[in-house]
């Protein structure tokens, strides 16, 4: 395991790219300094009949990774007694798995300007993980025609990335009574995706002193999330020649958020059997968002 992680940091800190042996796949532009890598390629992106499903016996979990129900059980099964958890030693954060921990201190604790920025070439977007750069690169720069989709099934939804296709798959197919619900133990909130509701937790429930804010570089706003600031930043900030528009291809419905466009295609363009309903429980009130439903409950009842 060991010798693999130096033979990964040396490829990518040290070798040139003229000296590389690149793995290249024969179906697509995909290449890659690593065989294993490419294996992984070819799995996840051009064998979609012949893989081998991973399922969790415990929720409706499944993935093409056998390390990633490890991670899933250990993530989401395991009672907190019973797990070995990888401690901060600057703060009181923890996890369960000490990659999560690198990556927290990386984030959290590291000088920026001693980090490694990998930087867009095509935009002023810049991270110190190379997994979301290359995730900005496919949802950001990447052309329909060159993106590798995942589709949906049971209706035409698809997406560039596999978790967000499940996360439909689960909101729109899937019954409520089979959804592992992830539940608030301050208030009754629940969810049917974890990093929501430590989104929610870190919003409803956090102390100030435990808040890391998000500060606007050109006025006074702040926020307890990322995505808060950069909507801010988009909406005050931006020139409107500037922004990437979300266009409905039914009308003439613009939006400068993929949320609100998918919020309108939901309450315009779908017929009713295409709907799936957020029905109250204690009156006949139903809706087309859940955040609509959520709302109404909190005002109403």
């Amino acid at each position: 395991m060991w010798k693999n992680n130096l033979k990964i940091h040396i490829f990518g800190e040290y070798v040139d790219a003229e000296n590389i042996k690149w793995f290249e796949c024969d179906q697509c532009a995909f290449r890659t300094k690593l065989k294993y890598i490419l294996k992984s390629h070819l799995v996840t992106r051009h064998a979609h009949e012949l893989i081998r499903w991973f399922k969790c016996d415990k929720c409706l979990y499944i993935t093409r990774r056998k390390i990633c129900l490890k991670h899933h059980a250990k993530a989401t099964h395991t009672k907190p007694e019973e797990t070995k958890w990888f401690k901060c030693d600057q703060c009181l954060f923890r996890t369960k798995r000490k990659g999560g921990l690198d990556t927290h201190i990386l984030i959290k604790h590291i000088n920026f300007k001693k980090n490694k920025w990998f930087k867009c070439d095509k935009c002023s977007y810049r991270t110190n993980q190379e997994f979301s750069f290359k995730c900005h690169l496919i949802a950001k720069h990447t052309t329909p025609k060159e993106t590798d989709w995942f589709e949906c099934d049971q209706c035409v939804f698809k997406t560039k990335r596999l978790r967000i296709l499940r996360a439909h798959i689960t909101a729109k197919h899937t019954n409520p009574d089979e959804i592992q619900w992830f539940k608030c133990d301050k208030c009754p909130h629940q969810t049917n995706q974890k990093g929501n509701l430590k989104a929610h937790m870190r919003a409803k429930h956090a102390k100030p002193e435990e808040i890391k804010w998000f500060e606007c570089a050109k006025c006074q706003y702040k926020a307890k999330q990322k995505d808060h600031l950069k909507t801010h930043v988009m909406r005050q900030h931006t020139n409107p020649a500037e922004v990437k528009w979300f266009k409905c291809d039914q009308c003439s419905f613009v939006t400068k958020q993929i949320i609100n466009l998918k919020g309108h295609v939901t309450s315009k363009h779908e017929t009713p059997k295409e709907i799936r309903w957020f029905k109250c429980d204690m009156c006949p009130y139903k809706s087309k968002q859940r955040c609509h439903l959520k709302v109404h409950a909190t005002s109403k009842h």
